[in-house]
């Protein structure tokens, strides 16, 4: 059943974004997407998802809000902008130029302010865990709504068939007699005027009437009871 559920949290290296997408599937199918950092997680979190999930394909996508630069952080190259300095005062000098140099202008030179990754701790299943949670709850409230409406679908039609086959009880013994003054007719037309036999025209509506017969689908029929639900009685937590 499709579904989806997301949710956010913060970590100590951020707020974190989960969104799971889930569609039928025979086995249960985990389908990450996750930064770098989150990949050694990986193992907990499929564990995770199996204890809501017992089939279907699961795709999961974790990002950082915000943080398009995270793991890393901007740093001044000292030695670099005292040479770009230098350099631009060296040329003022030599052109006979005017006017100050500034803050500004050294630090929109290239490679004077630098981006440095920065190695941090890996998060903590522990920090993740209740954003995987929250996101795999709502996935599966969505689930439980649109089986609410197949079920109510499924009972509105079951309740038709109902109708229909007891309409059906109903007609079949005048039908059957329709068929038996029809064959007289028919009989009595063949003979030009002469009597017909009766047991002879009894014996042809009984092969009408076991061709014409539905009472044994109808038997079938009225042996199943229509279920309130006609969803898997299986655990919520565990909803296909």
């Amino acid at each position: 059943m499709t579904g989806f559920g997301a949710a956010e949290g913060e970590t100590a290296q951020g707020t974190l974004r989960i969104e799971i997408r889930t569609v039928n599937h025979r086995f249960f199918n985990l389908a990450p997407k996750l930064p770098s950092e989150l990949l050694p997680l990986e193992t907990e979190l499929r564990e995770r998802l199996r204890r809501d999930f017992d089939r279907g394909h699961i795709a999961v996508h974790a990002r950082w809000l915000g943080s398009e630069n995270i793991g890393t952080r901007l740093r001044v190259d000292l030695a670099h902008a005292q040479q770009v300095s230098e350099c631009l005062h060296e040329l003022q000098s030599a052109l006979g130029l005017g006017g100050e140099l500034d803050l500004a202008l050294v630090a929109r030179q290239p490679d004077v302010l630098v981006r440095t990754t920065v190695v941090s701790a890996p998060p903590e299943w522990v920090e993740i865990e209740p954003i995987v949670a929250a996101a795999s709850a709502a996935c599966r409230e969505m689930r439980k709504r649109e089986g609410d409406v197949l079920a109510g679908d499924i009972l509105a039609r079951l309740a038709q068939l109902a109708a229909a086959a007891d309409e059906i009880a109903t007609l079949a013994p005048a039908r059957l007699l329709r068929e038996r003054d029809r064959l007289r007719t028919a009989v009595r037309l063949l003979l030009d005027g002469q009597s017909v036999d009766d047991a002879r025209v009894a014996q042809e509506l009984a092969v009408a009437a076991d061709r014409l017969d539905s009472g044994s689908w109808r038997r079938r029929w009225a042996g199943r009871s229509i279920p309130s639900d006609p969803r898997p009685t299986t655990p919520a937590s565990h909803s296909t």
